[in-house]
């Protein structure tokens, strides 16, 4: 079975972004809504892309996962 890993740059960009949140809480908040992980994931996703971060679905996947 091949493991997926996280290309660099994705790796990066969505450590930078997880840190950008847990630093606050106007981030935090629009998570509030989400009422699962498929929800949770098009957030993270979306609010990714709004401030400049470049990740997937797939990226944000393998995060909660690990």
């Amino acid at each position: 079975m091949h493991e997926y890993k996280f290309p660099v740059m994705s790796a990066a960009s969505i450590e930078e972004f997880k840190q950008k949140v847990l630093a606050s809480t106007d981030l935090q908040s629009q998570f509030n809504n989400a009422g699962s992980v498929d929800e949770f994931i098009e957030i993270a996703v979306r609010i990714g892309t709004e401030n400049g971060y470049s990740f997937t679905s797939e990226d944000v996947r393998l995060l909660l996962d690990s």
